[in-house]
């Protein structure tokens, strides 16, 4: 699944349409998603590696990245707070698997 993802107490930012960081290797996906979905403004924040602690170091106030378990996020203190979309058509799941596989790796390798 593709979501949106932070500490629970970032899901107000979410609700009240005001600007808000949002670190994510896909931003293209993000942009569309908050500008077209939410219509909200958001400043994106490219990143490789482990994301999840964008939120942790104060980097950003959320996440867009694909969560298959959760684990990760609940090891970091994070949670799922919406969700894009659970599969879509246009991404091949080849390339979604390398890109957790890549992810995964990068916190492996630290």
């Amino acid at each position: 699944k593709m979501c949106v993802c932070g500490p629970e107490s970032a899901r107000e930012y979410l609700h009240h349409n005001q600007q808000i960081r949002v670190a994510t290797k896909y931003p293209r996906i993000a942009k569309d998603y908050f500008y077209n979905e939410k219509n909200q403004n958001v400043e994106l924040i490219k990143l490789n590696g482990s994301i999840e602690l964008a939120p942790i170091v104060g980097l950003s106030e959320v996440i867009v990245d694909i969560v298959e378990t959760g684990s990760t996020l609940r090891e970091n203190g994070l949670t799922v707070l919406e969700e894009i979309w659970d599969e879509n058509p246009d991404l091949d799941r080849t390339e979604i698997r390398s890109a957790l596989g890549r992810f995964l790796f990068s916190l492996i390798s630290g």
